[in-house]
Formats: structure tokens, C-alpha cells, sequence
């Protein structure tokens, strides 16, 4: 088995194809976390509502790289250059296509 049929030595030990899908951010890529992180980790915690408040923070954050896995792992750094302590999901980041010195009231 190398890494070029490993898809193949998959599906023929398990009867499925692995899906590999196209991570949605990219380094560089400038993004805002969201302040209901914990909704992803238990959905019962906070349920859905309307509301005119917005539900990502004001702090642009740059990404840095992208762990390949399922699902994929954002890797983020602040504006000083230092990296976050942790990894994010796609989910609990939005794109940030502003300038970085706008902020919104």
C-alpha cells in the first residue's frame, strides 16, 4: 500500500469511497470567530433566535494553515502575529472581506 492507492486499499477493506472535500479557507484568508462557539460543541445549549446583535466578534483574525482531516482545522493569528491557542471548525468562522481598520458599530 503507498499513498497514491490508499483511497482504493480503503474502499476495497471498508465498501466506501472516503470523501474528500475542499477546505473552505485558505491561508491568508482574513476571518471573525463566532461568539456562540459552544452551540457547535452542544446544540441544545443555545437555540436558534432572531436578533439585530451580531453573532461574530469585531477582533479579525488571519488564517494561517489548515489541518486536512474530516472535518478540516483552522489554525488562526491575531494582527500582531501571534497564533491562537487553539484550532477552529468551519462553522464557527465567517469571511472578514472589509479593511482591517473599519470596525462596525
Amino acid at each position: 500500500m503507498t499513498h497514491a492507492n490508499s483511497y482504493e486499499v480503503f474502499a476495497s477493506l471498508y465498501g466506501r469511497a472516503v470523501t474528500t472535500t475542499e477546505p473552505k479557507f485558505k491561508a491568508g484568508d482574513r476571518v471573525r470567530l463566532s461568539l456562540y462557539a459552544s452551540l457547535f460543541v452542544d446544540p441544545n445549549k443555545l437555540k436558534f433566535r432572531k436578533g439585530y446583535r451580531s453573532r461574530f466578534t469585531k477582533d479579525v483574525y488571519t488564517m494561517v494553515e489548515t489541518d486536512f482531516g474530516s472535518p478540516h482545522l483552522y489554525r488562526l493569528e491575531e494582527n500582531e502575529g501571534d497564533l491562537l491557542p487553539s484550532r477552529y471548525y468551519e462553522p464557527e468562522m465567517s469571511l472578514y472581506t472589509g479593511d482591517v481598520g473599519e470596525t462596525e458599530e
